[in-house]
C-alpha cells in the first residue's frame, strides 16, 4: 500500500522505481494506491484520477503518470489548476464536464478524507510512505520495498 500526494515531488521521483517493481512481480504483489494529500491541488489531481477511474482501472495508473510526468506545469501553484487538470482530461479522451464534475463531487472529497484519516491512524505523515502486508517500510528505498517484498512473498 501507499500512500501518496499527486503533487509530491518525492512521489513523483520514486515512481518509475515502483513500477518497475511492480513489473518485476507482475501478477504477485498489488499495489493499493491511496490518497493522502498534503498540497494546494493535490484535491482537484487526485479528483482527475479518479475520473480517469470511472473510464477505466487502466486509465487510472495512466492518468497518475500523466500527473507526474506534467507535475512542474500545475505543481506549488496557489491557484486551483482546474483548466490545465481538464486540459489533461482531454489529453486521456475523458469527456471534459464528467472529469470537472467528479473532480469536485461529494464523493472525491469523501474518499480522500477517509485515505487521509486512514493513513494518519497508521501513523502516516508524509508522502510517499508504504506498507507492505500491513508493515511500514523501514525506509524510502528501492531496497527496502524489494526486501519487503521478498520477505512477504515468503511468509
Amino acid at each position: 500500500m501507499e500512500f501518496f500526494d499527486p503533487e509530491c515531488e518525492s512521489c513523483a521521483a520514486v515512481e518509475p522505481a515502483l513500477m518497475d517493481v511492480m513489473q518485476k512481480y507482475n501478477g504477485e504483489v498489488r499495489l493499493v494506491a491511496r490518497y493522502f494529500p498534503l498540497h494546494s491541488n493535490s484535491t482537484l489531481a487526485a479528483g482527475l484520477i479518479e475520473a480517469a477511474a470511472q473510464d477505466s482501472a487502466d486509465k487510472r495508473w495512466r492518468m497518475r503518470d500523466y500527473l507526474f510526468q506534467k507535475q512542474r506545469e500545475w505543481g506549488e501553484q496557489q491557484t486551483a489548476q482546474t483548466d490545465k487538470f481538464l486540459d489533461y482530461a482531454e489529453d486521456m479522451g475523458l469527456d471534459r464536464s464528467k472529469a470537472q464534475a467528479t473532480m469536485e463531487s461529494a464523493a472525491v472529497r469523501d474518499l480522500l478524507a477517509r485515505d487521509r484519516k486512514d493513513g494518519e491512524a497508521v501513523g502516516v505523515t508524509g508522502t510517499p510512505t508504504f506498507f507492505v502486508n500491513g508493515k511500514p517500510l523501514p525506509e524510502l528505498s528501492l531496497e527496502a520495498l524489494e526486501n519487503a517484498i521478498q520477505e512477504g512473498l515468503n511468509e
